[in-house]
């Protein structure tokens, strides 16, 4: 009430006398000054308001996005990891794999004939013995043998010295081309008697396959005295027991080449490729750290240029094929070591085994991932090329009758009782195949390569290790 009073009282005094508004002028410009400097700081305080809503809500949108991008990022991490790692694979493939133009797959000159093969026991491995050792049989190589009559390389110990016969390489030097009999796998030792560039390969098996495969074929229900209608199961259910048995000096004189304290059902895959899995007695087992395991497993895939699986046995041909830049006709093979056995099987055996065998299992899901991603490198034109030499080899067992059925073979082959001609194919060069070829399959190769290197090598051969065979 008292302002309005004021306000009226000050209106009349500056309404009244010129010298009243001369004072009224003079007392309204500050006023009037003060109006405006208000007036432009309401409007700064409004800006500034509206600004930093503005960045609020800009602020609240990238995190609304940022959340949503995470979210994103979440579900496809695993899709993109796997990406990577795919690309880093085949950056690594492309140095063992040229992926050479089909046309080219026949030229001597790019032919490898350096290579390591670590047979890992029941793995399809004689059948691959077979390819290899006519392989080196027919290009004259210096292939790293065992002593006297034995067959193995030291297996299952680690390879020494005195388990095989000097070089018979012709440039005179102390290095082998190739090693294809049963031994552990040395990186050191094994190095030290190849040339730089020579590919170490191997060949793997599903796990519970392989131990039904290795359970026959050393006899364990005999050896482990198990009498029972279901043996693999009863042997499952109270392993310990029927292992020791097994591996008690009592077996030794019905074990076949298997010493004292050897498991051949407990990650045996493992132990060929060098794992330590606490044989010889004293050595240190890792089996059991998954940890220490999986390392060993990422350092092995470095050591080894291809490591094959029996399951998928053409498509591992092929591989070897192109790594090794070989013919169709170096890779035909006849299935050889191949039994029939049926054992009744009882819900949770295959778990107990997998418990029981745990490294064996890690092995192979590891190397079957790493397989496949060396057939995605390949391209389209990989499967065309196993479907051709499955044509090939269907027709080479009906020609040498390795084929259980009579069966007819392709139209593109042209076939006689003494030879069977194989047509050129964007894959292959055209070769023949004939009757004498298919005994060659069916020879003791290891016999002829001995025969082959006391030929070229004329040495003292001092009694072999008893240790092994």
């Amino acid at each position: 009430m008292s302002l309005s009073k004021d306000l009226q009282a000050f209106y009349l005094q500056c309404t009244c006398s010129r010298s009243s508004r001369r004072f009224c002028t003079y007392k309204i410009i500050p006023l009037v000054f003060l109006l405006c400097l208000c007036l432009i700081l309401a409007v700064l305080i409004l800006h500034l308001t509206v600004v930093l809503e503005a960045e609020e809500s800009s602020n609240n949108m990238k995190e609304a996005i940022g959340e949503v991008e995470t979210e994103k990022k979440d579900e496809d991490a695993g899709n993109i990891e796997e990406v990577i790692k795919l690309e880093s694979l085949k950056d690594e493939a492309k140095k063992v794999f040229d992926n050479r133009p089909p046309e080219l797959v026949n030229n001597r000159d790019c032919q490898v004939h350096n290579f390591v093969f670590i047979k890992c026991m029941k793995c399809a491995t004689e059948t691959m013995g077979t390819i290899l050792r006519r392989y080196a049989l027919k290009n004259k190589l210096s292939v790293l043998l065992p002593r006297g009559i034995n067959i193995y390389l030291g297996w299952p110990y680690m390879m020494e010295p005195s388990d095989y016969r000097p070089s018979s390489s012709s440039s005179g030097n102390r290095y082998y081309n190739c090693l294809i009999e049963h031994a552990i796998y040395n990186a050191s030792v094994m190095k030290s008697l190849f040339p730089h560039q020579t590919r170490f390969i191997s060949i793997i098996r599903e796990p519970w396959s392989h131990f039904k495969s290795t359970f026959h074929y050393f006899n364990m229900q005999k050896l482990a005295h198990i009498v029972s209608d279901t043996p693999l199961s009863t042997y499952l259910q109270d392993i310990d027991t029927y292992e020791k048995i097994y591996k008690s000096p009592e077996a030794a004189s019905h074990r076949y080449c298997i010493p004292d304290g050897f498991s051949v059902t407990k990650n045996l895959m493992s132990h060929c490729l060098g794992m330590k899995t606490g044989f010889p007695e004293g050595t240190a087992d890792i089996s059991k750290n998954t940890r220490a395991v999986q390392d060993f497993l990422n350092w092995t895939e470095n050591e080894f240029a291809l490591v094959m699986i029996a399951e998928y046995f053409h498509e591992s041909l092929i591989l070897l094929k192109r790594m090794m830049c070989w013919t169709m006709k170096d890779i035909i093979y006849k299935r050889v070591n191949s039994a029939k056995y049926q054992y009744e099987e009882n819900d949770g055996d295959r778990a107990i085994h997998e418990r029981w065998s745990r490294a064996d299992y890690q092995l192979y899901n590891f190397f079957n991932e790493s397989f496949w991603e060396k057939v995605i490198y390949q391209g389209k034109t990989f499967n065309q090329e196993v479907q051709a030499f499955t044509k090939i080899q269907n027709a080479v067992n009906v020609f040498c009758n390795f084929s259980v059925a009579t069966g007819k073979i392709e139209p593109m082959f042209n076939m006689t009782k003494t030879v069977l001609t194989i047509p050129t194919t964007k894959f292959s060069l055209g070769f023949t195949f004939t009757a004498e070829e298919c005994e060659l399959l069916n020879s003791d190769l290891l016999s002829a390569l001995k025969e082959q290197h006391e030929e070229h090598m004329k040495y003292e051969d001092k009694d072999p290790p008893k240790r092994t065979c």
